[in-house]
């Protein structure tokens, strides 16, 4: 995926009430707060999205009366999705903050990484139902 269409998601999952020029505006700052720490914002964004980015996610699936935690494998898109998500959810939307996260994801840490880790760990856990896929 190209950076201008990973940074054109990037800013419509940043945007909150259907406000996209505050969107845009942060998104710059973010950008703008990484170049002054010199480093680059296209390989910072990049890396910070593959760091958090799940393969597999967990789905509730019923059968014979019980609920099980089913692994299911994720499509690149729905992986760029919930990787964002998972980026955006430690935050609070101010530019600081999300330099911070970026930062600290790309770099591998941070509650990011942390949360992709879980999330496997989970599927990982319940491997056993996998049987329950129906695809």
């Amino acid at each position: 995926m190209s950076f201008s269409s990973l940074l054109k998601t990037f800013s419509h999952k940043c945007m909150r009430n259907g406000n996209k020029s505050l969107s845009d505006r942060l998104v710059k700052k973010v950008l703008f707060n990484i170049r002054l720490q010199g480093l680059s914002p296209s390989k910072v964004l990049t890396l910070a999205v593959l760091n958090t980015s799940p393969v597999v996610s967990v789905k509730n699936v019923r059968s014979r009366g019980k609920t099980f935690k089913v692994p299911f494998p994720l499509s690149p898109k729905q992986q760029l999705s919930k990787s964002f998500d998972i980026l955006l959810k430690n935050t609070d939307l101010s530019s600081e903050s999300l330099t911070r996260i970026l930062l600290e994801a790309s770099n591998n840490r941070g509650k990011g990484v942390k949360d992709k880790r879980m999330i496997h760990q989970l599927a990982r856990d319940n491997r056993t139902f996998s049987n329950y896929r129906w695809f």
